[in-house]
């Protein structure tokens, strides 16, 4: 399926319901929906049917929605990082496979046309890899490259992701930070295919994290490990939340259980994904298989054991509860 009918069949079909909410304001899946066909026409207007068009903005909104816009125009889209300098994305543009760049700001040295709110670079035609849309990952030479990637190579995990994660319309995702990351652009489609809703933010005040993530009735939140520590140390209460992502920076995977008790058995489709996570994280920190040393701290003052009384696999203590699983 591709990623942008989802906004489309919920657009049609629950065009009231909550689709996005940030900092600033909210829109509802009809909302979005009319958006996203405003981004499909500017861009059709603009010749990216068929092209490689990059994206580069600082507002996550923007970026969602030029997303499901591309798609909708026939168009390959590729978010690029905001961090990024003039210098890099004159590199980029170079050596990667983009035809066409559309920017919230000027780079006076990439000779920019103005269109309306936005800047336009055309950079000719590169014929870029097989695929729906790219995503840009670290390069070995320091500059970025890009990955093309089908639709499908996400859209036919989401079911099993929903289910094993409880993911449903009723359900709220907290992101902070950019869309041009690619796990928060999978986790916020990943959402977007159950019908349910985004929460986002660009501010860096865990404080206000944890407001609106009790305010907002958020079920779960996908942060890097470094912006889960400071959230775990604000104050405040949310009952609601079920779900949190503990996995380290640049690694994908699964979110975890916020609360336990964790359900016995490693045929348990929650244990399976914490299963998952561990052998992400067996393989990053390169323990021996039964070395009995010990992980990291997960949020909420869990810690991974491996060896202790469950040998070749782990177990996970906090909060009361235990569970543990063999790894294959």
């Amino acid at each position: 399926m591709k990623l942008y009918e989802y906004l489309t069949r919920y657009g049609r079909e629950a065009g009231s319901r909550l689709f996005y909410r940030d900092d600033e304001g909210s829109l509802t899946y009809g909302e979005a929906l009319g958006e996203a066909r405003r981004w499909a026409d500017f861009l059709t207007a603009q010749g990216a049917k068929r092209k490689v068009a990059a994206f580069r903005g600082d507002n996550p909104k923007d970026q969602l929605l030029f997303f499901l816009g591309a798609e909708m125009a026939g168009a390959r889209p590729v978010l690029i990082h905001e961090y990024l300098k003039e210098r890099d994305l004159a590199g980029l543009f170079a050596k990667r496979p983009i035809d066409i760049f559309f920017s919230d700001r000027d780079y006076p040295t990439l000779s920019m046309k103005q269109e309306g709110h936005f800047y336009i670079r055309d950079l000719g035609a590169h014929g870029g890899g097989a695929g729906d849309f790219g995503v840009l990952t670290s390069g070995s030479s320091g500059l970025p490259k890009v990955l093309f990637r089908r639709d499908e190579s996400w859209s036919d995990f989401f079911s099993l992701q929903n289910t094993i994660f409880e993911v449903g319309p009723t359900s709220g995702l907290f992101v902070q930070g950019s869309l041009a990351f690619t796990g928060n652009l999978n986790m916020v489609m990943g959402f977007l295919s159950a019908g349910a809703s985004i929460h986002l933010s660009r501010r860096l005040l865990p404080r206000t994290w944890m407001k609106r993530i009790a305010e907002e009735a958020v079920t779960h939140v996908y942060m890097i490990p470094s912006k889960l520590s400071p959230l775990s140390k604000s104050r405040g209460q949310a009952e609601g939340l079920a779900y949190i992502h503990g996995v380290p920076a640049h690694d994908g995977g699964p979110v975890l259980p916020a609360h336990g008790p964790f359900p016995e058995g490693p045929g348990n489709p929650v244990l399976r994904g914490v299963g998952t996570f561990l052998r992400i994280l067996h393989r990053r920190k390169g323990y021996p298989r039964k070395s009995g040393r010990r992980g990291p701290p997960l949020p909420g003052d869990r810690r991974v054991y491996q060896g202790r009384g469950n040998p070749g696999g782990y177990a996970l203590r906090g909060g009361g509860h235990r569970a543990a699983l063999h790894l294959p």
